[in-house]
């Protein structure tokens, strides 16, 4: 026998609250909602096993298979899309997505959702065929993301508690940082130092182990006191760095920041006192972010691989939403450009 629906009715009734109040709670409008209300209604939700009704738009919208043709670009975080590393992001999907006759919507999460109800509506009606996420991804988010059943792709480097054997496309960084390190031998620099922004950031653990082990192969030294330590905020790396600037002599001629905003810091210190070493003027490494970004200093760069990132991650979710793959626990490798401008 099939299992009746439950409406919005059943759940204000179950709850004991207004309906006004589970449209409110549903749509994660706080004005007007307390947290006692909020925690009924949900409960109340979950007991019932209360799915909300995407609207008779979405079902027109649906084809005889059962997809939407609709895919979803997450971001977790406060930042939301602000930050500019995910305009070549956007290029790359909306590239990808109108090449597979897919149309894409943008969704912000915060990360502290705490079951799917909290969810953007459009993930929580799964009103997507699937989603590419990125961001401050934390495994709560994680949780709550998988309880919606939808096919989805990690874009970017974090950690196996965090991307378990999800689909994932992200910066091949072992590569990256080994053709660093020869381009700092090409411009006959062999000291080279680290400024590690963020240790906290599974992304730049990994990229100051490839430094470490690129150093090693190369026979460079990889003492740690060539490692500076600095907080992820503006200013940290002038804070950190002014004292070893002010002495005599360096004791590097190159040092490696894969935070952009910290390297420019790094170049305003070369710059107050450029020809004070002599031929030892230390040379930067970088991420460039955008073809417009370039230190006022020569410096290394390596392209950030943002835009192929997305376009071979919604190439991969169009792939599995067709049933073309089974891609679980692919991790996919994306190599960078390297170059000294």
């Amino acid at each position: 026998m099939k299992r009746k629906s439950m409406s919005i009715r059943d759940v204000a009734r179950k709850a004991n609250v207004s309906i006004a109040s589970v449209s409110r709670v549903l749509n994660n409008q706080q004005d007007g909602v307390s947290e006692p209300i909020r925690k009924k209604v949900l409960d109340a939700c979950r007991e019932l096993d209360y799915r909300p009704n995407p609207g008779i738009q979405d079902l027109v919208r649906r084809g005889r298979n059962g997809h939407t043709r609709n895919l979803a670009f997450v971001v977790v975080g406060q930042e939301a899309f602000g930050r500019h590393v995910y305009a070549s992001s956007l290029d790359g999907l909306a590239q990808g997505s109108s090449e597979g006759n897919f149309s894409l919507s943008l969704a912000h999460m915060s990360g502290d959702e705490q079951n799917p109800y909290d969810l953007p509506p459009i993930l929580r009606d799964r009103r997507v065929d699937g989603f590419l996420l990125t961001g401050r991804i934390n495994e709560k988010t994680m949780l709550t993301l998988k309880e919606l059943g939808l096919p989805y792709v990690i874009l970017g480097v974090y950690s196996p508690k965090i991307s378990g054997d999800a689909v994932r496309v992200q910066l091949d960084v072992n590569v990256t940082v080994h053709k660093l390190v020869e381009e700092f031998l090409k411009a006959g620099k062999r000291k080279i130092a680290y400024l590690l922004s963020d240790p906290k950031l599974y992304y730049a653990q990994e990229f100051f182990i490839a430094f470490k082990r690129a150093l090693v192969e190369h026979r460079l030294d990889a003492d740690d006191r060539h490692v500076y330590r600095v907080k992820p905020a503006c200013g940290a790396a002038i804070e950190a760095l002014r004292p070893v600037f002010a002495s005599p002599d360096l004791p590097f001629d190159g040092i490696v920041s894969e935070d952009s905003m910290h390297a420019q810091e790094i170049a305003y210190l070369v710059g107050v006192r450029s020809g004070a070493f002599g031929k030892h003027d230390p040379l930067i490494a970088t991420h460039r972010a955008s073809d417009e970004y370039q230190l006022p200093i020569p410096a290394i760069y390596f392209d950030g691989p943002f835009y192929d990132e997305a376009y071979q991650g919604v190439n991969l979710l169009i792939d599995m939403v067709s049933g073309k793959v089974e891609a679980l626990g692919r991790k996919l490798e994306i190599s960078t450009n390297v170059y000294k401008l």
